[in-house]
């Protein structure tokens, strides 16, 4: 021990602590980094633990979804009534045709229906 001295003990000592904490500090770090990826992945596996429950929440939110039809279905059925027919205006930048449809008379779109759909004379009866 003589060409140690006192100096070199001291910063010895200094070199250890720093290291110790050095490696509590990447421990935790570490450790908060774990955390977080486990509350990260957590949401999307909320169901994946409990599949009994996870079965009788799908079968209640189909039922809800179902019955939310159901009752707009109802909804459009009993307030639905025949539009009255707009008046067909006939603007020059409307229905422009340099050439007739191939199929049926030329003036009919491929799904015509004479009831939703003008001509450009009107209507059909």
């Amino acid at each position: 021990m003589e060409g140690t001295t006192k100096l070199d003990n001291v910063s010895s000592s200094k070199d250890d602590s720093r290291s110790k904490m050095a490696v509590v500090a990447e421990s935790r770090v570490s450790g908060l980094i774990y955390q977080f990826q486990l509350q990260l992945a957590r949401p999307m596996s909320i169901g994946a633990h409990d599949e009994e429950g996870s079965a009788c929440m799908w079968k209640a939110l189909t039922s809800i979804a179902l019955l939310g039809v159901g009752v707009n279905m109802l909804n459009v059925f009993l307030t639905w009534h025949h539009a009255q027919e707009a008046e067909i205006i006939a603007y020059p930048h409307l229905c422009i045709r340099p050439k007739s449809f191939p199929w049926g008379a030329g003036n009919h779109i491929l799904f015509h229906n004479p009831h939703t759909n003008a001509l450009l004379i009107g209507y059909e009866d």
